[in-house]
C-alpha cells in the first residue's frame, strides 16, 4: 500500500541561498574529499557518510527546513524499506532468470556467502548516500522552489547524469539511471519517505553486484552477458542493455498502478 502525501511545504521563508550555489558547493567539498581519500577504500567510504551529513547539513542551513521533510524519518522507514527491497530484488532477480533462459548469461566463477555479505554491506553506505542527496535534500530543494513535476524530473535527470560521468559514458545506461531515477522519485513523493528508495536500491544493487555478480561500466563482475550486445548490455553491463529498459518502464507502471490503488 503506498498512499499519497497529502501536506505541501510549509514553515519559514526561504533563505538568500541559491540552489546552483549550494550543489556547486558540495560538489567541490565532495570532490575535495574523493582527492584526498584517492582509491582509499575505508577513506571512500568515509567520503560518502560525509556526503550524507553535508547535504543534511545544507538542507537545515541553507533551505532552512528540518531534516524529516528530506523524507528521512524514522515513522514508516523500515516497513517502506522492506517493501522497496522485496520490489529490487524481485527485479533483479526477473532480469537474470531472462538472461539464463534466453542463454545469455554464463557464470564464470563462484561466490561464497562471506564475498556476497561484504559486497552488499559495502553498498549500504552509497546507497545511503545517493539517496539521501538525490531523493532526500536536492528532491525537497526542487519541490519546495518549483513543485512536485520538477523536483521528479529534475532529481531524476540529475541523477541520471551522475550515472553517465560516475564512469565510461554509455548513452543507455545514462537513460536507464534516468528512468531508475523518476521511478524512485516518484516513490519518495508518493510515500514521503526515502525507505522504499533506499530498501529498492540496496537490493536492486545488491543483486546485480554481491549475489550475480553482473559486469558494469565500471567493474568486469563474475558473469559473461553473450547475445546482442544492444539487448544485454554486453561488457558494459546489464544497465547499459535495452532490457533493463524495459524492465525499469514495466517497474514504473507497476509501482504507479499500486499507489492508484491505494488511493
Amino acid at each position: 500500500m503506498m498512499p499519497v502525501r497529502g501536506r505541501r511545504w510549509e514553515g519559514k521563508l526561504e533563505r538568500n541561498v541559491s540552489l546552483p550555489v549550494q550543489i556547486l558547493v558540495y560538489a567541490a567539498i565532495l570532490f575535495a574529499l574523493l582527492l584526498i581519500s584517492a582509491e582509499d577504500r575505508a577513506g571512500r567510504q568515509a567520503v560518502f557518510g560525509a556526503g550524507i551529513l553535508l547535504a543534511l547539513v545544507l538542507h537545515r542551513a541553507a533551505e532552512g527546513r528540518p531534516v524529516s521533510e528530506t523524507g528521512l524519518r524514522f515513522t514508516g522507514f523500515a516497513r517502506w524499506a522492506v517493501l522497496g527491497g522485496l520490489w529490487g530484488g524481485a527485479a533483479a532477480t526477473a532480469a537474470a532468470v531472462i538472461l539464463k533462459m534466453c542463454g545469455w548469461l554464463r557464470w564464470t566463477a563462484p561466490v561464497s556467502p562471506e564475498e556476497v555479505f561484504l559486497g552488499m554491506a559495502g553498498l549500504l553506505l552509497p546507497v545511503l548516500w545517493q539517496e539521501v542527496f538525490f531523493r532526500g535534500y536536492l528532491y525537497a530543494a526542487l519541490d519546495r522552489r518549483y513543485g512536485v513535476r520538477t523536483a521528479v524530473v529534475g532529481s531524476a535527470a540529475a541523477f541520471g547524469l551522475f550515472g553517465l560521468l560516475a564512469g565510461p559514458v554509455h548513452p543507455v545506461a545514462g537513460c536507464n539511471a534516468f528512468l531508475r531515477g523518476l521511478l524512485l522519485a516518484g516513490l519518495r513523493e508518493r510515500t514521503g519517505s526515502l525507505g522504499w528508495e533506499v530498501g529498492f536500491e540496496w537490493m536492486w544493487r545488491s543483486f546485480q553486484d554481491a549475489l550475480f555478480g553482473f559486469p558494469s561500466v565500471r567493474t568486469p563482475g563474475r558473469v559473461v552477458l553473450e547475445g546482442p550486445a544492444a539487448v544485454t548490455g554486453g561488457r558494459s553491463g546489464a544497465e547499459a542493455g535495452w532490457l533493463f529498459t524495459v524492465l525499469l518502464f514495466i517497474l514504473l507502471v507497476l509501482t504507479r498502478k499500486s499507489s492508484e490503488r491505494s488511493e
